[in-house]
């Protein structure tokens, strides 16, 4: 659905002589990044609308989304699967805390999210085998993989003490990046 869309709008670009037709198939996959992120937000935000979970979407938008996007890690073989794996692992993020005992709740949490953040720092950035990295972005998504996982982590004990719905939030997102991450890694 969305590579065809994508070839259709890099297709009208090249008609229009907007591009040139070598640059096609360049921008059909920006067009198609661009159509999956807008819809897989898009998704987010409705489920959280309906299910009454607006802060937790917006901790999904200002720690999940930037901590994926300098770690890395697992990505689907088609768009089509990264929406249906991204909705999936959205509606999880909401339901699985609520199915924790409230007593163990916090426990469990803080220990995966402790786990994610040590892994985080040894092993972040993973590399896609379709979107290798150069050594200088891989310093610069090394260095903002720390700078987030460490800013994430002062956000989860100021939470703590606060807002812990929040803390929840933060960790559930920590914890879901660094194991996209590990899948990745430990698949290799």
């Amino acid at each position: 659905m969305f590579r065809n869309l994508s070839e259709d709008i890099a297709f009208l670009l090249v008609r229009k002589r907007i591009v040139d037709n070598e640059k096609r198939e360049m921008y059909s996959y920006g067009a198609e990044v661009i159509l999956l992120n807008t819809f897989n937000l898009l998704i987010s935000f409705i489920i959280s609308l309906f299910s009454s979970t607006m802060s937790h979407f917006m901790i999904f938008v200002l720690v999940f989304i930037p901590l994926r996007m300098s770690i890395g890690g697992y990505h689907a073989k088609t768009s089509g699967a990264c929406a249906i794996i991204s909705t999936l692992l959205y509606i999880a993020s909401i339901v699985i805390p609520n199915l924790i005992p409230l007593k163990t709740k916090n426990a469990i949490l803080l220990i995966l999210f402790a786990l994610s953040v040590v892994a985080i720092f040894i092993y972040a950035p993973i590399e896609n085998e379709n979107n290798l990295l150069s050594s200088e972005l891989k310093k610069r998504n090394r260095l903002t993989s720390l700078i987030l996982a460490s800013a994430d982590s002062i956000a989860t004990i100021i939470a703590c003490i606060f807002v812990p719905c929040i803390a929840s939030s933060i960790m559930i997102f920590v914890i879901l990046a660094s194991a996209l991450m590990l899948i990745s890694r430990f698949k290799r």
